[in-house]
């Protein structure tokens, strides 16, 4: 009772600092996380008292589960088999009963893949993730006795440290969970930013074709008239522009408006002008209007090519549509069609207010020049109105939010392996407890205390080393299922994969770097006492 008062305690404590924590990054980066999109000064953390006990229940009944299957197994083995030297590996039991329940649990991670979502969240994913890290785990002791045996020790000293460390594989399996696991998150998570970012780097090259653009700075009231297209198209060193608006259009009255886009797009065109993905039809089968649709039409309302849906608008006229393909769009999660300008006005249909339009100067004419000219003309007809911006600073602002938007990722990323490290430094810390005898008969033997803090620096190592192996692997694993199954389902697009070699090479030499000096610098002042109080403690 005693001990479940101090854990209670000391959960109190953690949901208090997580408070705070929350606290200060709210105030410090906004509810958009640094993002710039949002702006609410007065928003704070919402933490309810049912709430932070519920927490506080979650850390108690986990320190209290993770403690009791050590225990449940010491309390199996004989008493003199508990009093000698080495019986805390035996204590943990055979690795043959944790290596089968690693492999049900990654074949369960692979079937929960195969669930469906549960109002469009990922549920069979999330469930993915979960039971392959847990099995993962499971599998540590395992991959230390098939990894360690075959990695070639440079010199004795490394060669004892590797023969100590493969001969405790369950308390070394223990000891390394926290970092492996918090790695394993971090290789997954920076490996789909990255593939997010270099995808929407490639999407932002293709949807931008034009040198300069332009848009409305209050489309709902304002947009870019004939009259002032007549101007624009008059604009010195201009070779040809084009113009295009966008029409909210309710598909669902239970879901968000969708963006329907009557813009100039030649059907030749359409593979090269919009991120495509999978097949598409470069001619029109039926009368329809042909219309291109982004990914989220696929999930949300079960459009697919080919289709022919028909869509009503405000003034109740029916139009028929032909799915011609489907393009990625990360700007409108709720859902785009793109249709081509001349088949919309060619099919009596109302034309849209343009809001946005591009440019393309004439050879000899450079872009500063041309966008010098507009905005001049702009200024003239209507001061504020109106918005120019060059392909290269659009992509630029865009990647600088994405950034800023995942800027605290990596900031919990950080203290996830930080965490994982105090593990290690306490598990080694209780390793260095446990062999003050070993460390009694080896300065007997004439080791000096630098070598013996080497051997242990070594071991250090060569568990790191084993760890960035396993939660590599792991974090690439979930890494696939985060891009190629919860965010195509939470976001309803796709996105191409991307693997950050040289990133990843640094961050596996940065946690067995990490890893041996925490542990160097735990284990220094263990280490430097004298044979005879070694075995005292021994003795006693």
């Amino acid at each position: 009772s005693v001990d479940g008062l101090v854990y209670f305690i000391l959960a109190l404590l953690g949901v208090g600092l997580g408070y705070a924590l929350a606290q200060a990054i709210l105030s410090t980066f906004g509810t958009d996380l640094g993002a710039g999109m949002l702006k609410a000064s007065t928003a704070q953390v919402q933490l309810s008292v049912h709430e932070g006990l519920m927490y506080c229940c979650f850390g108690v009944i986990s320190t209290v589960l993770g403690g009791l299957v050590p225990a449940r197994m010491a309390r199996k083995s004989a008493l003199p088999k508990q009093l000698r030297t080495g019986s805390e590996e035996d204590s943990l039991g055979g690795t043959r009963g944790l290596t089968r329940l690693g492999l049900a649990l990654c074949g369960l991670a692979a079937l929960a893949l195969l669930l469906p979502t549960s109002g469009h969240v990922p549920i069979g994913g999330y469930l993915s993730v979960g039971l392959g890290l847990f099995g993962g785990l499971c599998l540590t002791a395992l991959t230390v006795q098939l990894l360690l045996p075959r990695l070639v020790a440079i010199h004795s000293l490394t060669q004892l440290a590797r023969h100590r460390v493969a001969s405790t594989p369950r308390l070394l399996a223990v000891g390394l969970s926290g970092v492996i696991a918090a790695f394993s998150l971090v290789v997954a998570m920076h490996v789909m930013i990255t593939s997010f970012r270099v995808s929407l780097d490639q999407w932002l090259t293709q949807v931008l074709p034009a040198p300069l653009y332009v848009k409305a700075n209050e489309p709902a009231t304002q947009g870019i008239d004939e009259t002032t297209q007549a101007l624009f198209n008059q604009t010195q060193g201009l070779d040809h522009s084009e113009y295009w608006g966008t029409l909210a259009l309710i598909l669902d009255p239970l879901r968000p408006p969708v963006d329907l886009i009557v813009r100039p797009l030649d059907l030749a065109q359409a593979s090269g002008r919009l991120p495509l993905t999978g097949p598409w039809h470069s001619k029109p089968t039926t009368s329809a209007v042909p219309v291109w649709i982004s990914e989220p039409m696929v999930d949300l309302y079960g459009w697919r090519l080919g289709d022919t849906p028909t869509i009503r608008l405000d003034a109740g006229q029916q139009v028929q549509l032909e799915v011609m393909g489907v393009w990625r769009d990360y700007t409108r999660q709720h859902g785009a069609i793109v249709v081509p300008k001349s088949a919309w006005l060619d099919g009596g249909l109302p034309a849209l207010r343009d809001t946005q339009g591009a440019f393309w100067p004439r050879a000899g004419t450079s872009v500063g020049d041309l966008q010098h000219h507009l905005k001049e003309t702009a200024e003239s007809l209507a001061p504020g109105q109106y918005t120019f911006g060059q392909p290269g600073e659009i992509r630029q602002a865009s990647l600088d939010i994405f950034d800023r938007s995942f800027a605290i990722t990596y900031l919990l990323e950080i203290a996830a392996v930080l965490i994982g490290l105090f593990g290690v430094a306490t598990t080694f810390s209780a390793f260095a407890l446990q062999r003050q005898r070993e460390f009694a008969l080896l300065s007997a033997l004439g080791a000096s205390q630098a070598q013996m803090l080497s051997l242990m620096t070594l071991e250090a190592a060569w568990s790191a080393l084993v760890a960035a192996a396993l939660g590599l692997i792991m974090g690439l694993v979930f890494a696939a299922v985060l891009v190629f199954v919860i965010n195509p389902q939470s976001f309803h697009w796709s996105m191409d994969w991307y693997t950050p070699w040289l990133d990843l090479t640094v961050m596996v030499l940065g946690l067995v770097l990490f890893c041996t000096a925490t542990v160097a610098l735990t284990l220094r002042s263990r280490i430097q006492r004298g044979p005879l109080s070694s075995l005292k403690e021994d003795w006693a």
